[in-house]
């Protein structure tokens, strides 16, 4: 199914106040019977859609349940879709349809009655749903009856198209689509043309002073079915839930924030520390080096001397040699003058 959402970022300027829901409880507000619903694909309105006299008048807490919402910034949805697999998946999906469009529908009708128009509903399809398969898709219609102040909801089958046949591949998107462009604003309109009809409870509360505000109830607490709490009448009151959602959307976005700057600090700290890693290890790296530096020109040094002694050494075996070869000769000469004059001597 085509996504509001994405339909409006497109340019779709009718969807700006519709929302979608996938797999959302609905815990705002009270099950027909079992357990709360929870349909794969839902849509509703946005809290936006109504004027603040209108919020006033739906009396809306955002602690409190209600029969006009059903979960937080969807109210008064009209599509539902479950998508099943396995035996009987499409029974399956409509029972939990079913369950999902009487609330639907329910919220309206309780509209109505605080409203005194109940007429205007009256065997009116104010909802649809979607049942889907692997290979079978059904689309239904939902509307309630009023007789004598006793409500029943029935369904209405629409379509049960085969979406293997190539002509129906398209059916559930053209559906949802057509259903946007034609039934949208008439479910839209006809809220508006209820909400209208309903007592502003600042009208009603006047003459009261502003302390016991908040222990008076709106009229449309009052024409409520007895199983929901009333409203207050309070003129902040249809404020409340845009002011939470926008302080739970701050908080939110601080609590984010928070965290990318705790993980940005931590990412910070560990690059500092594998920093100090390195210029430590690269300082122990550099005086290895120079303590290896000194101990080779320590070596060198070493080597120069034993050089220097053996060229010393060297120089004075020299000396010693022409010392003694000079010896030689003086003997030499002088053993030589000997035996000439003792050859003289002869003669």
């Amino acid at each position: 199914m085509p996504s509001a959402e994405n339909q409006y970022i497109q340019g779709n300027e009718s969807l700006k106040n519709v929302i979608d829901g996938y797999n959302d409880p609905w815990l705002k507000t009270e099950p027909i019977y079992g357990p709360k619903p929870q349909p794969d694909h839902a849509r509703g309105l946005r809290w936006s859609t109504f004027s603040d006299t209108q919020r006033r008048k739906l009396g809306i807490k955002p602690d409190e349940k209600s029969p006009y919402t059903v979960r937080d910034d969807m109210y008064f949805p009209y599509l539902t879709a479950e998508i099943k697999c396995g035996n009987q998946a499409l029974d399956f999906a409509d029972r939990q349809n079913m369950h999902s469009m009487c609330i639907a529908l329910r919220a309206v009708v309780s509209l109505c009655q605080a409203a005194g128009c109940t007429e205007e509903v009256h065997r009116r399809i104010l909802g649809f749903s979607i049942s889907h398969d692997l290979g079978g898709l059904r689309i239904y219609g939902y509307y309630p009856e009023i007789d004598d102040g006793k409500v029943s909801f029935y369904r209405w089958p629409v379509a049960q198209p085969n979406i293997w046949v190539k002509e129906n591949r398209w059916t559930c998107y053209q559906f949802v689509e057509n259903l946007d462009r034609k039934f949208l604003p008439i479910h839209t309109h006809r809220l508006m043309r209820i909400l209208e009809e309903v007592p502003d409870p600042d009208e009603d509360v006047s003459g009261i002073d502003v302390d016991e505000l908040d222990s008076q109830v709106s009229m449309v607490g009052l024409q409520e079915r007895p199983g929901y709490r009333r409203a207050a009448s309070s003129q902040n009151r249809g404020l409340q839930p845009e002011l939470r959602m926008m302080v739970q959307t701050l908080q939110q976005q601080l609590a984010d924030q928070k965290e990318r700057e705790e993980k940005r600090a931590a990412e910070q700290k560990e690059r500092e520390e594998k920093l100090l890693v390195q210029l430590e290890q690269q300082r122990l790296r550099e005086e290895k080096r120079e303590a290896e530096q000194r101990e080779r020109e320590a070596e060198q040094k070493e080597r120069e001397a034993e050089q220097k002694e053996r060229e010393a050494e060297q120089k004075e075996r020299e000396a010693e040699q022409k010392e003694r070869e000079k010896k030689r000769e003086a003997d030499y000469k002088e053993l030589q003058d000997k035996l000439l004059a003792l050859l003289e001597q002869r003669k």
